[in-house]
């Protein structure tokens, strides 16, 4: 989201660096390995997926207008991954659903609900 026009932004179980959702995810653990195997240390993966990381960017819409979604038991995006959005985002609105990565689909009803409560209060 970093060409206008954007009117909100809301990402739904979101990560920040993509070599730290492979590196450091349990559910990722075999990936991490073939880098390993094949002699890919993790600076180098971060760098190469850098241009990747929405950290880099500075979102097109205010803070006020971005709502992040996030499952407190998410396994593949680690709450410090998750953490490093929210905060390089500046903190916008952010909701930790009781649930796993698997949340779009066992936490539907409270992912919609969150969805349109905040659509219908951005201006």
């Amino acid at each position: 989201c970093t060409r206008a026009p954007v009117d909100v932004l809301i990402s739904v179980m979101y990560a920040s660096n993509t070599a730290h959702l492979i590196w450091n995810s349990a559910i990722a653990k075999h990936i991490k390995e073939d880098f390993v195997r094949a002699g890919l240390p993790y600076a180098s993966l971060e760098r190469a997926w850098d241009v990747i990381n929405p950290t880099r960017y500075q979102p097109q819409v205010s803070k006020d207008k971005i709502l992040l979604i996030s499952g407190r038991y998410d396994q593949f995006i680690t709450s410090e991954d998750s953490e490093g959005l929210w905060t390089a985002l500046g903190k916008p609105e952010r909701v930790v659903l009781p649930c796993g990565h698997s949340g779009l689909n066992v936490c539907q009803k409270q992912i919609m609900k969150v969805v349109n409560r905040f659509l219908q209060t951005v201006q």
